[in-house]
């Protein structure tokens, strides 16, 4: 019984980092569902993929591309961006990631005591 169960996780961490590894276009954590992008600049969107993979980002009506360095590591300028949404943002290699309700906007940090 414990040998099938640790067989059986065995094979779900194989096909898990599987997947992981085989995803061509990874952005940087900071980007995601929800997010808001600083206006009035040019933005980058960053990340890593295969070493000279095509990177092509759709986003507010404007759609920008780049290629990975032979370290794996992209970064593509925005236009300058209007407030406004919700968008859609659409990172393109070999695979597609897609992050919704993606606003343009002022983006403030602030921290206290």
């Amino acid at each position: 019984m414990k040998r099938k169960l640790i067989a059986a996780l065995l094979l779900f961490a194989l096909i898990l980092c599987e997947s992981i590894n085989g995803q061509d276009v990874i952005p940087a954590a900071v980007f995601g569902d929800h997010m808001v992008i600083q206006q009035g600049i040019n933005p980058s969107v960053w990340g890593t993929a295969k070493p000279g993979a095509h990177i092509t980002v759709s986003f507010a009506g404007f759609v920008t591309s780049g290629i990975a360095d032979h370290h794996g590591k992209w970064m593509i300028k925005m236009p300058v961006l209007s407030a406004g949404g919700p968008h859609t943002m659409k990172i393109c290699s070999t695979d597609t990631i897609i992050f919704r309700d993606v606003m343009v906007g002022e983006v403030w940090l602030a921290s206290g005591q």
